[in-house]
């Protein structure tokens, strides 16, 4: 029965979709051209057919239309990359709405889209696409908030690319030092040599006032990675006593190294903090010009450029979580500034008031004589519980994360709050996290702000399903354990935080093309492994797969009883807490 109905369904969805167009074209028909609506059925009928000599044909209709611009380069990039790059030229001529795709993708259509492929003359007549683009602009502020994803192109093998790339960079360096020079430094101290050089020739070419103030930044980021460096031998170390020449660059015209950019830094407090953590990582207190203290913490034999590119992805969904109606307030991802100085050291922007999810439930069990070590423990050499044991483990430490809340927000009002904030920023980032294949998500990576209950996630390096590739392989999409669910309260997972998962999947799949374009440029990045065993176009393709289903519901139910089957959390590695 089924088979015989499958062609029939099939043939209805064809006539369904041959019916809209005839009834597109008779509406059009209908319309006299001076209504906008005729315009706007040009512009969708071209979109729909995916026909160049229609999008020709409309273009002389309709005339300069920066939507139609950037449809037509939405089709030609798989016919005609270079044509794709002028009409989105022209989009961008003509209008600011797509700009945040169109920018990124024009670079990542000049520098790595079927680069092999290309011929010389290619980049030639790319390099005097993007030299019109900037020429075109306004202002060159246009530019700066891709300045991340402009500035890894510097390593191109191609001298077209290096050139065009390199004279975006002297300007940007020239016209916002201090909001560009904090994400250079990883590009300046490149291990890579050619890399380095080519920067250090764009920098020769920069005002000498842009010199002045890198050579500043260069000097207080080398002694931030000193102390990064410094041996823990003691719980605290000094400014004035173990980096004294410190003390001689205050004040400086160095941005304070916060998500703003905020001010320059003027002073510091004396006092370091050593962490007894594995890495020893420092926290320093810096205080701007503003007179406000920031903290920081300088952190040793890290890579954190995936940390800092990650929260790139952050900045930009949060922009989009502020345009889209349905998102409800508090849907956010808690950001904080990450800079990688090094390949092996940076600073981290401190948020106070944060504690961790193992550290708060550890404290209510033991309260109530139950230890989670002795668990680990007991299951160290099998590395992970078991699926008829975990349920043992399980029925053995009820939930105690909802008497965290109860206790640190005395007030109706300000618990109802806090754990409002709770739901939605953790459905949040599971959301994403589960997008950006993010694991690692033990019981001490996972934060909440005493003072709003926020989730705050920490060490994002673990990205495109790297935790699959773990001795013991990791099984969830994200941490929904019996602590975080019973926190939810009486409706678990069938509440506000069902409702704002499938808020934040509906927002990412319908601006999959947007995220998408802005993850091109880091993905191909020549200078960075991102996952042994995928390639950048692996990885961006296994991203679109994940948005192929536009079914909300059906995916949260998918991802939700990933989450919670006892058959992959029996499965979770020891540490990572899979009972708590």
């Amino acid at each position: 029965m089924h088979s015989q109905l499958a062609p029939g369904m099939a043939l209805q969805g064809v006539v369904r979709r041959v019916d809209a167009k005839t009834s597109l074209k008779r509406l059009l028909t209908l319309l006299p051209e001076s209504d906008p609506l005729y315009t706007k059925g040009l512009v969708f009928q071209a979109k729909v057919s995916n026909s160049r000599s229609l999008f020709e044909e409309t273009l002389k209709r309709v005339g300069n239309s920066e939507k139609l611009f950037y449809y037509q380069g939405k089709y030609l990039e798989k016919h005609d990359v270079l044509r794709a790059m002028e009409s989105y030229k022209n989009s961008l001529h003509y209008g600011k709405r797509f700009n945040k795709e169109t920018i990124p993708l024009i670079f990542h259509l000049f520098c790595e889209e079927g680069s092999a492929k290309k011929k010389t003359t290619f980049y030639r007549d790319g390099k005097k696409i993007i030299e019109d683009i900037i020429g075109r602009m306004p202002g060159r502020e246009t530019l700066l908030p891709f300045f991340n994803q402009i500035i890894p192109k510097i390593s191109h093998n191609k001298p077209e690319v290096v050139d065009v790339i390199s004279k975006i960079l002297r300007n940007l360096f020239n016209d916002f030092p201090l909001l560009t020079f904090w994400n250079s430094l990883i590009f300046i101290n490149s291990t890579h040599q050619e890399t380095a050089k080519r920067l250090e020739r764009v920098i020769d070419e920069m005002s000498f006032d842009s010199k002045i103030i890198l050579k500043s930044f260069r000097q207080v980021s080398a002694i931030f990675v000193e102390i990064s460096q410094h041996p823990a031998n003691t719980s605290t170390l000094s400014f004035s006593k173990h980096f004294r020449k410190f003390m001689d660059l205050l004040p400086t015209r160095v941005s304070m190294p916060d998500s703003l950019y905020s001010t320059t830094i003027e002073a510091v407090g004396d006092e370091i903090q050593v962490f007894s953590s594995l890495q020893s990582p420092k926290r320093i207190e810096l205080i701007g010009k503003n007179g406000v203290s920031y903290m920081f913490l300088c952190k040793p034999n890290d890579d954190l450029r995936k940390d800092n590119r990650f929260m790139d992805l952050a900045l930009l969904l949060n922009n989009i979580f502020v345009g889209e109606p349905e998102c409800k307030e508090h849907m956010e991802i808690r950001r904080y500034n990450v800079v990688p100085i090094t390949h092996k050291n940076g600073l981290i922007e401190w948020i106070s008031g944060l504690r961790s999810f193992k550290a708060i439930c550890e404290a209510y069990y033991q309260k109530d004589g139950l230890s989670i070590s002795e668990v680990v423990q007991k299951f160290r050499t099998k590395k992970k519980i078991g699926v008829e044991k975990y349920r043992e483990v399980v029925r053995a430490y009820p939930p105690v994360f909802h008497r965290w809340f109860e206790d640190e927000f005395l007030d109706p009002r300000a618990w109802f709050r806090a754990r409002r904030r709770y739901i939605q920023t953790y459905a949040v980032m599971n959301c994403v996290g589960w997008f950006m294949g993010l694991g690692d998500r033990h019981g001490e990576n996972i934060m909440f702000d005493v003072v709003t209950g926020d989730t705050v996630h920490v060490d994002l390096n673990c990205l495109f399903e790297r935790g699959r590739n773990f001795e013991v392989p990791e099984r969830v999409p994200f941490r929904l354990t019996q602590n975080i669910v019973d926190a939810f309260g009486v409706l678990r997972t069938e509440g506000p935080y069902r409702k704002t998962l499938e808020t934040t999947l509906k927002v990412i799949f319908d601006r999959r093309d947007l995220i998408v374009a802005n993850l091109l440029s880091f993905l191909y990045d020549p200078l960075f492994e991102w996952n042994k065993k995928l390639s950048g176009e692996q990885i961006i393709q296994s991203l679109k797969n994940k948005l192929v289903s536009s079914d909300v519901q059906d995916k949260a139910d998918e991802l939700i009883q990933d989450a919670t089957s006892e058959s992959n959390l029996g499965n979770m590695y020891i540490g990572w807490l899979s009972f708590v």
